[in-house]
């Protein structure tokens, strides 16, 4: 480390610093793959969900495609 080269007390502090700072990135490691795993089991939950809904989107669009009276005014001969 720097403290091993350079002998001040600076030069300790920042190989404190850089040790704790390791630290705490193998821990942001170790956590992190714990939330990607949960994350991958929501996923495949989800998307389960999801597919019951897009299900029912469908069906609403197959209702809503069918022919329908044009809503407005009628302007001409009938109109009076």
């Amino acid at each position: 480390m720097i403290a091993s080269v350079l002998n001040s007390k600076r030069a300790i502090q920042m190989s404190i610093h850089i040790v704790k700072t390791f630290i705490r990135v193998r821990e942001f490691m170790s956590a992190s793959r714990h939330f990607d795993e949960r994350l991958c089991e929501l996923e495949e939950k989800v998307d389960h969900q999801f597919s019951l809904v897009f299900e029912a989107f469908d069906a609403m669009v197959a209702v809503k495609n069918q022919p329908m009276n044009p809503v407005g005014f009628k302007i001409g001969e009938n109109s009076k």
